[in-house]
């Protein structure tokens, strides 16, 4: 269910971007097609999951600085990525953010299971 989709998402992002980077052909290009699919189709499951597991007095709050932390994030990422590819080629920067999207998954997933115990007990 929706749990199984929530943990297989980043795995299929992070693997996708791994081919992206080792396979320099045309057909790999896919692999962009699959990170946009995954990431179109997470979007409304974890929103759902963010207004079902947060306090009402706080659900506006968390949802405005989730948007607020991917801009952030992306401000950071994307200069340093834009360099790496330039000091070390593109596969260099792929394989860059798959490892720094992984280990940004796990530590997310380990925080919030703190915060959010019903979500880690029915997945």
């Amino acid at each position: 269910g929706e749990g199984r989709i929530l943990y297989a998402a980043p795995a299929l992002i992070v693997s996708s971007l791994t081919l992206l980077a080792a396979l320099q052909t045309y057909p790999a290009l896919l692999f962009i097609a699959v990170i946009a699919l995954v990431t179109a189709a997470i979007r409304p499951l974890l929103l759902s999951r963010i207004q079902d597991e947060a306090p009402d007095n706080i659900r506006a709050t968390i949802l405005s600085m989730q948007s607020l932390m991917f801009t952030f994030l992306l401000a950071i990422i994307e200069p340093i990525l834009g360099i790496i590819a330039d000091q070390s080629g593109l596969p260099a920067a792929y394989f860059g953010l798959a490892g720094s999207l992984s280990v940004l998954t796990l530590l997310l997933f380990q925080i919030s299971r703190h915060y959010f115990p019903n979500a880690a007990v029915s997945t």
